[in-house]
């Protein structure tokens, strides 16, 4: 976790974030770089506060909370698929969830997304126990009023998408099923609606009554209405865009997901079966129509499809080759960025761009060149091994990659990114420059690392500016006090009305 520097913009972000919270000891309201955001409500910040007090500030102490959460998620999902199909494929669906790529990488981030990911996935599990469960039995009593906490703590991380998903799915379930009367249940549940206030309601009314209602109207109207009736941040995409990312989502098991999709036909005549893909579906669909795009919305709904490739592991019985292809690819390309990276710089002139090519050739150097070889040969070598059946090959090539990742790429790309920025905030720490701003830069973490806020603006006359080194030729009259990257420190010459000179 703490192999790699905190990335820009949304680790950083939330971890400075949550570094004011404890500078300020105030839990209710979260500032960024002194002020008020209204990006995510306040879970996540809780969590990694708590991480900072066991662990320090420092990258431990900002990720460890989504270490635990993607943790717990993948046990919630071994104990699940153990229970409704058999220890086996609990085990085969946990293990394909915990090697996966982008579970790695979100389990590794200081962001709110192992969170809600865990949140949904226990409410999804709780909602399709209390389905089958026998009506007023203590087995559904506890599972209906333990979906309302679920949804209740995910409506405190990340807000409506907590309720909207697993209850639009519930919704299509009933439909597909013809049954309204276990939905129905579930939804008129007084003490379970008490259970989803108590959890999620009191810090939303301790904000409102701090600041009047502004982080309410801006979260709810433009984080959350907003993104889905425009493209936010530039994030858009068409209809279709979460088609080859589903295929991403479950790499290396891009081969598993299309076995699975293959019998979606039959999932009409197994509940089980129906519920998780609805529950893909109903994901989906309702990201495919939101207007803003990233990745990771998806994700939201690809714990059944974990579950549903394990479901189908055991009856590959094709090429052992084609089961390990993904893997063998991606190794190979990491092998291969040594060669790849030169070629990149033919395409661009831009500065910053350069800086960080030149910087990747040198930490994807020989050492990762040898170590990458090795776990592709590793792979390689598991085609050999007969004993091996062939539907557990993917398994192990999975934790191959997982640990190339893990200890090889993760912490390279890191450096090469964020190194920059790390080392400027020690150098304005050990320089004793208190007034620095951050212009035309986006990158909050540059305060969590300074320990200090930076405000994003302009430089005043004597004050030094944090800047792109792309911007460097579009400055008059400066000096450069530091440069390492992409990055600068400069003292820009002020004009007579003290802004500074472009």
């Amino acid at each position: 976790m703490n192999a790699a520097p905190l990335f820009d913009r949304d680790e950083g972000f939330y971890s400075e974030v949550t570094r004011e919270m404890l500078e300020r000891s105030d839990f209710i309201s979260p500032y960024l770089n002194g002020q008020a955001v209204s990006d995510k409500p306040i879970f996540l910040y809780w969590m990694q506060a708590a991480g900072v007090e066991a662990f320090g500030l420092n990258e431990i102490g900002i990720r460890v909370s989504s270490a635990i959460a993607a943790s717990i998620w993948v046990f919630a999902t071994y104990f699940f698929a153990r229970r409704y199909f058999s220890p086996v494929i609990g085990l085969t669906a946990a293990l394909t969830q915990a090697t996966s790529v982008f579970v790695i990488i979100i389990g590794r981030q200081a962001t709110a997304e192992a969170w809600l990911n865990l949140f949904l996935a226990l409410a999804f599990f709780d909602i399709y126990r209390s389905f089958v469960s026998e009506d007023g039995s203590a087995e559904w009593k506890w599972a209906a009023y333990r979906v309302y906490l679920w949804v209740g703590l995910g409506f405190l991380t990340k807000g409506p998408v907590a309720l909207v998903l697993p209850f639009g799915a519930a919704l299509l379930f009933a439909i597909f099923r013809r049954n309204w009367r276990p939905l129905l249940q579930l939804a008129f549940q007084p003490l379970g609606w008490l259970i989803f206030l108590a959890s999620a309601a009191p810090w939303y009314v301790a904000q409102t009554m701090r600041d009047g209602g502004k982080f309410v109207s801006e979260f709810f109207l433009q984080h959350n209405l907003g993104r889905f009736e425009q493209p936010f941040d530039s994030h858009a995409g068409s209809f279709l865009y979460y088609v080859p990312m589903a295929f991403l989502l479950v790499l290396p098991y891009t081969t598993g997901l299309l076995r699975a999709a293959a019998s979606v036909g039959a999932a009409r005549r197994d509940p089980l079966a129906l519920y998780l893909w609805l529950w893909f579906a109903f994901t989906f669909v309702f990201f495919s129509l939101s207007s803003s795009k990233l990745p990771h919305y998806l994700l939201y709904g690809m714990t059944p499809i974990f579950i549903l490739i394990a479901a189908k592991q055991e009856e590959f019985r094709g090429s052992r080759i084609a089961s390990v292809a993904p893997v063998i690819a991606t190794l190979a390309l990491l092998f291969a960025l040594r060669w790849i990276l030169p070629l990149a710089e033919r395409y661009t002139t831009k500065a910053s761009i350069l800086a960080r090519i030149a910087d990747a050739e040198a930490a994807f150097g020989l050492q990762a060149q040898v170590l990458l070889g090795i776990a592709l040969l590793a792979v390689i070598a598991l085609l050999f091994v007969k004993r091996v059946k062939t539907w557990r090959l993917l398994p192990i090539a999975a934790l191959i990659q997982a640990a190339a990742l893990i200890g090889v790429v993760l912490p390279r790309v890191g450096a090469i990114l964020q190194k920059p920025t790390v080392d400027t905030a020690q150098y304005l720490t050990a320089s004793g420059l208190p007034d620095a701003v951050l212009w035309d830069l986006d990158a909050p973490s540059l305060s969590f690392y300074r320990k200090q806020v930076t405000p994003s603006r302009p430089p005043r006359s004597g004050e030094a500016a944090v800047i792109s080194i792309d911007k460097l030729r579009d400055i008059g009259q400066s000096r450069i006090l530091f440069q390492e990257g992409a990055v600068a420190v400069i003292r820009v010459d002020a004009t007579e009305d003290g802004a500074a000179t472009k």
